[in-house]
């Protein structure tokens, strides 16, 4: 099902069973597949993963952008940024806002 691709990307994979031998299973049989896996529950999926990825896995944590980064990077002025808070507020500053 995957053979042919170099990028698996699998999204909110909390809610596959068994996903962590599954997981194992397309790493260790696929050459030179790279699989990207995230989850809004990154505590429920690492509790589901039971199969160890030892030596399989890179873990990163995507935080909040602050409100100094976004204004950095839209180059607003302190004001401007008053004037966006409630839609900072309703949205977030999750860097897929960006």
């Amino acid at each position: 099902m995957v053979e042919g691709y170099d990028l698996l990307f699998i999204d909110e994979a909390q809610r596959i069973v068994d996903i962590g031998i599954n997981l194992k299973i397309l790493y260790d049989k696929i050459q030179n597949l790279k699989i990207i896996v995230t989850g809004s529950s990154s505590l429920d999926l690492a509790n589901r993963i039971n199969e160890p990825l030892t030596g399989r896995i890179i873990t990163n944590i995507l935080y909040p952008v602050s409100v100094l980064e976004w204004q950095n990077h839209a180059g607003l002025n302190d004001y401007s940024v008053s004037l966006k808070l409630e839609e900072l507020l309703l949205y977030g500053m999750y860097p897929e806002v960006f």
